[in-house]
């Protein structure tokens, strides 16, 4: 038998440490972003070019990387209603 309520809780318990994780991730993040963006004023040269070539891949993943952790946790979301609406007892013990 499955134990819907345990599963339940395990998963709230997943999304709401993914949840905060996404978030410090954005704020460090930002605060990176903020420090590139005072040094790329001031920051000239070949060696400037390279770094600007990196950091912009590098904030590209960044981006993918929170935006794909973004739609883990919709799909997440969904999953959790779904189970809360079956986790009663007409749902799946119910069954």
């Amino acid at each position: 038998m499955i134990d819907a309520t345990r599963l339940l809780v395990g998963l709230e318990d997943y999304q709401s440490t993914a949840t905060r994780h996404v978030l410090l991730v954005r704020e460090d993040f930002e605060a990176v972003q903020r420090t590139w963006h005072r040094l790329d004023e001031c920051y000239r040269g070949e060696a400037a070019d390279e770094f600007q070539a990196a950091w912009l891949r590098a904030a590209s993943m960044m981006n993918d990387y929170t935006d794909g952790t973004d739609a883990i946790l919709v799909m997440l979301r969904a999953r959790i209603e779904y189970l809360r609406s079956v986790d009663k007892p007409t749902g799946l013990d119910g069954i």
